[in-house]
């Protein structure tokens, strides 16, 4: 479990409580927590079930992401087979979708992956059906249902990611575009921006009364001002270190500086309030362009571009290198068909690339612009040495894949030990905690995923970020400290210590999980 799923969980909870306000949130989308709010309520886990049913949910959207993918792909091969003099052959169809096939794997099990609780699977699904609309449009006689199915799931995009909103826009620009399939059907481009608006607007609406400015999310400037700008705390913590960054309206409270305790008691709700609502606790902030940072966020974008492509990216490009090659002319014809299939993802690369790319943010566009990579180096029917540099490849991505499974499934198989957050919530349970309750944390960021705390249903309200030095506290002190941690309501101390470090018998150590917890009587 990750911290966003943490907040995606507890928004979930809120909605099976029947408290639809927590759909209209400043940093997480709505759609992926009604969908995990689903199957909860369906299932109705205990909370030691609750992992494996979260995991289920992410299941089943990626068998939805894989009839999305399909969808796309037939789309896609009836249109660039509408635009070929000849009828293509049935081993180039074989080569071409065992190829997109070897791609969609992929970019699905390893850059994305079914293990984070996150949404970007979802927007996946999306961003491959919302590309088969557009081929369908290209193909099919023009259809008013069909442009509002377009718009409808753009607009779920948006719903699914933050992020996704400005790339629809740009899609829908993109096809407009003189030399897109799409552009003698305008009218059925503004029927889909039409019901995309209509589709986002309550959203938007609502979370800008909510905001009191007009915005569409808060995640992208938040993360600006994490990853680029810089001089505050990652994640959770802002308490106003820097005044030039403007000041928190409601930073957490100190109950001490030596050490430093933040208390967040009856803030927001959530297991670990901070990374539940950031926006809240960051609210004040100024973002501010800086030129120099921008700069070297860019810098690091083609590094971190290789990495999320893995080593799958060295024979994609060396296939599409070895396929201009074999074809030196047939390629210049076929930029302009594609166009509008490189183009969107250029865009959602370069608009990453602002802040930070990671595999699960572009796993999708990476596979659509592959695909059209392809099929412009290689148009028209493939030709015997065409079909074995495209078989090579995808048996190359295949077998990285492979690699990288085996891989993390003997990880998986040495650690077998139970999952340490449920023996963490059992212990916690057996010593008296009860859901309700609320805990202390210690350590850098312990809060932010103490699914243990989800386990047992217990709220964060306070952190010590230096466990050491909390640890370290003379008995006058520590009891001082622990007074206040009472005083605002917390009935125990946990965190990942090192319980030796002090002399006092009222740390127990939990198993063997590396957690500690004190008992406040």
């Amino acid at each position: 479990m990750n911290p966003d799923g943490i907040s995606y969980l507890d928004i979930a909870d809120g909605l099976l409580q029947g408290d639809l306000r927590r759909l209209v949130h400043p940093y997480w989308s709505p759609l992926y927590p009604c969908l995990q709010a689903a199957v909860l309520k369906v299932l109705s886990p205990t909370p030691d079930f609750e992992f494996p049913v979260v995991h289920l949910t992410n299941w089943l959207i990626g068998l939805g992401t894989v009839a999305s993918f399909t969808f796309f792909l037939c789309r896609w091969l009836r249109l660039r087979g509408a635009g070929q003099p000849v009828t293509p052959s049935l081993a180039d169809f074989r080569v071409r979708t065992s190829f997109a096939y070897a791609l969609f794997l992929w970019s699905t099990l390893q850059m994305v992956g079914l293990n984070l609780v996150t949404p970007d699977l979802c927007v996946a699904a999306l961003v491959y059906l919302a590309a088969g609309l557009c081929c369908r449009m290209a193909v099919c006689p023009p259809k008013w249902g069909a442009s509002v199915l377009l718009g409808m799931v753009l607009g779920s995009a948006y719903l699914a990611k933050t992020a996704m909103l400005p790339l629809c826009a740009v899609l829908l620009g993109i096809l407009a575009l003189p030399w897109s399939p799409l552009s003698s059907r305008r009218s059925s481009l503004a029927i889909a921006a039409l019901t995309l608006g209509v589709t986002v607007a309550p959203f938007v609406i609502g979370l800008s009364r909510q905001q009191h400015r007009l915005t569409f999310g808060e995640s992208g400037r938040l993360n600006y001002a994490w990853l680029v700008q810089g001089g505050i705390p990652v994640y959770a913590g802002w308490a106003g270190q820097t005044l030039a960054l403007g000041t928190p309206a409601h930073p957490p409270r100190i109950l001490s500086h030596k050490p430093a305790v933040l208390e967040f008691k009856d803030t927001v709700p959530g297991t670990y309030p901070p990374w539940y609502d950031p926006a809240f606790f960051h609210e004040g902030l100024q973002v501010r362009f800086d030129l120099r940072k921008q700069i070297i966020a860019l810098g690091r974008s083609p590094r971190d571009f290789i990495s999320a492509g893995g080593d799958s990216l060295i024979p994609l490009m060396a296939g599409a290198c070895v396929l201009c090659f074999l074809s030196p002319r047939g390629w210049r014809r076929a930029v302009v068909p594609n166009s509008w299939l490189l183009l969107w993802p250029l865009a959602g690369f370069a608009m990453y690339a602002l802040v930070r790319i990671e595999a699960r943010y572009i796993a999708a566009f990476l596979v659509l612009f592959s695909l059209a990579i392809y099929d412009t180096a290689s148009p028209g029917r493939l030709r015997l040495a065409q079909s074995a540099v495209v078989t090579i490849v995808a048996l190359c991505v295949c077998l990285f894949q492979l690699k990288t499974t085996l891989k993390d499934t003997l990880v998986v198989s040495a650690a077998s030990k139970p999952f340490t957050d449920i023996v963490v919530s059992r212990e916690l349970a057996r010593l008296g905690l009860r859901p309700g309750d609320e805990i202390a944390v210690v350590g850098d960021l312990a809060g932010f995923g103490a699914y243990y705390a989800r386990l047992s249903r217990l709220k964060i309200v306070a952190e010590v970020p230096d466990a050491r030095q909390f640890l370290l506290l003379g008995y006058g002190e520590s009891s001082a400290l622990e007074e206040n941690l009472r005083r605002v309501g917390a009935r125990a101390i946990v965190g990942r210590v090192d319980c030796t470090l002090t002399g006092r018998v009222e740390w127990q150590p939990i198993a063997d999980s590396g957690y500690c917890v004190r008992l406040l009587k």
